[in-house]
């Protein structure tokens, strides 16, 4: 939480973009720290029948920030600037990292946890079992794979995308916002659902439709210029996201053994990171190289032959009949 103030605080007062570089990496101090952890303790507070549910309404909480957020973002850079717009983004995450600091500091632990102590040498041995799995050939390969090849692909033009808007297509900063707005409405209706599918068919069945449905996102993306067909392009990308984050979650607190949960999501996220690192500046490249759509197809390529895998390979092991009373 203290990382996110002084992030920013530091973007609030960065006079270049130099400066904003080192200002944006303190910003994502919490969400390293706090996003592998929230997955594993949702996991060990939850049964494994009704993992994907949990998972559903969570993610679908928790999209109301993005039903708020963008259009205020969008209406106060239209018309106060966006040093104004990063002034009440800073103040509300300094309310929000008190009331952390405070929940931190008055609400005690669990007495029936015993989490793992810390050492060099139960860190180590934590990575090489995850080294193991990741190698193994199972699910959690594949997991690794599918998940760090659609990082990429999304990566490679994923903060293209307000300026294919705004550039290309002529959208305004406020319907930009509007649009991050519609995204989280839809993005809330699917979370609950996929939850739901994924207890009672399996997590690659919501998994394959949400990159179905993110692959008809971009085509409809690619082929409208004007509010209202965007508005309907960013309803199936919530859609499909939706669809995608708790199933992903849920299986793979069911692959993972549950002391690993942490340390696989931590490590899980950094190796993703690392090595979509370039995609971004990929996409730029392709974007004045070549056409500001390409980085967009080949985003939607991968969304749709990653369909493949996620099906055939995403197969929880059958688990043995209990035996019978005698």
């Amino acid at each position: 939480s203290v990382g996110g103030v002084l992030g920013y605080t530091a973007m609030l007062l960065a006079p270049s973009w130099q400066w904003m570089l080192v200002a944006i990496s303190f910003s994502q101090i919490p969400y390293a720290l706090v996003g592998p952890s929230f997955g594993a303790f949702i996991a060990e507070n939850s049964s494994e029948k009704n993992r994907g549910k949990v998972y559903g309404i969570t993610d679908t909480i928790f999209q109301i920030t993005g039903v708020i957020g963008p259009p205020l973002g969008g209406f106060l850079t239209q018309y106060y600037g966006f040093k104004i717009m990063m002034l009440g983004s800073a103040l509300l995450y300094a309310i929000a990292a008190g009331l952390r600091i405070w929940m931190a500091t008055t609400m005690s632990a669990s007495s029936d946890r015993h989490p793992q102590k810390l050492t060099a040498s139960s860190f180590k041995t934590s990575l090489s079992s995850m080294w193991a799995m990741l190698i193994g050939g199972g699910v959690i390969t594949w997991i690794f794979v599918t998940d760090g090849v659609r990082d990429i692909a999304f990566r490679l033009s994923g903060e293209l995308q307000p300026l294919y808007l705004e550039q290309v297509a002529g959208i305004s900063l406020v319907q930009i916002g509007l649009l991050g707005s519609i995204f989280s409405l839809a993005m809330m209706i699917t979370p609950m659902l996929s939850g739901m599918i994924s207890d009672r068919f399996g997590e690659r069945v919501p998994i394959s439709m949400g990159f179905l449905m993110v692959f008809a996102a971009f085509m409809i993306f690619l082929q409208v210029d004007v509010f209202l067909g965007f508005a309907i392009t960013w309803v199936v990308f919530g859609f499909g996201v939706g669809l995608l984050s708790p199933a992903y979650q849920s299986l793979i607190s069911k692959v993972v053994p549950q002391n690993l949960l942490g340390v696989f999501s931590g490590m899980f996220r950094s190796s993703l990171g690392l090595i979509s690192l370039p995609a971004p500046w990929i996409g730029a490249q392709l974007w004045e190289r070549f056409s500001p759509r390409l980085p967009f197809i080949i985003t939607a390529a991968v969304a749709l032959l990653t369909v493949i895998p996620t099906w055939f390979k995403f197969k929880m092991p059958d688990k043995p009949d209990p035996p019978a009373d005698l």
